[in-house]
């Protein structure tokens, strides 16, 4: 599986920002705000980041080991995906979890052994059979969870995004009115405008 690490797009921020917010125009009073800087150095970007990167690594985990010991049951591996992705499992599921992995060791032992053995006997090659037969299912199952895990990560880095963007855009709203500004402009389209609020509405998305 293939993932991009998190990037932010603030381009849709660029413009329009203040159109029907709300302000309310005291005075020809203008301020502007570097929005990438705000989105990207806030502590809930951050803590995306890192969700993200551990939901990233959980599946890159699972894909791995599926790929490893890839003599799982069709009740193992449903069950090994349900527990591997539990967000807060609790210890009893955690010791089925280890269980399970250390079964499917197990089993894949058994396959290397039976692989190389002169005189099989027909209930090992049976065994032997059964387990080459896993082998080869399971080689879909990894392709379609990478698939699957791909879309579930897009669409969680979607969601992030467009929670945080909205908070951006309510901070910005929230100090603009405050210090009574009529109106406050992305300081990518105006880049020398005065009345900074950058480091304001940083430290106000930062305290909440």
């Amino acid at each position: 599986m293939h993932w991009k690490s998190m990037g932010w797009a603030v381009a849709a921020l660029m413009i329009g920002l203040m159109a029907g917010s709300g302000f309310q125009p005291k005075a020809d009073k203008v301020g502007t705000v570097d929005l990438g800087t705000v989105f990207t150095k806030s502590k809930l970007y951050a803590e995306n980041n890192r969700a993200l990167d551990a939901a990233q690594k959980k599946r890159e985990e699972m894909l791995e080991f599926l790929g490893t010991y890839s003599v799982f049951s069709e009740e193992q591996v449903v069950r090994f995906k349900t527990l591997a992705l539990k967000d807060a499992p609790t210890p009893a599921e955690k010791q089925e979890f280890e269980k399970l992995k250390s079964d499917v060791i197990e089993t894949d032992k058994k396959l290397k052994a039976l692989q190389v053995k002169a005189n099989p006997t027909p209930e090992e090659l049976k065994t032997l059979q059964e387990l080459s037969r896993r082998r080869q299912t399971l080689q879909g199952v990894g392709a379609r969870w990478a698939s699957e895990f791909d879309r579930e990560l897009n669409a969680m880095q979607q969601e992030m995004h467009d929670k945080t963007l909205a908070k951006v855009r309510t901070t910005v709203k929230e100090v603009g009115t405050k210090q009574g500004f009529s109106a406050v402009f992305a300081s990518e389209i105006a880049p020398y405008g005065a009345n900074d609020l950058t480091e304001d509405t940083l430290k106000a998305i930062n305290s909440r």
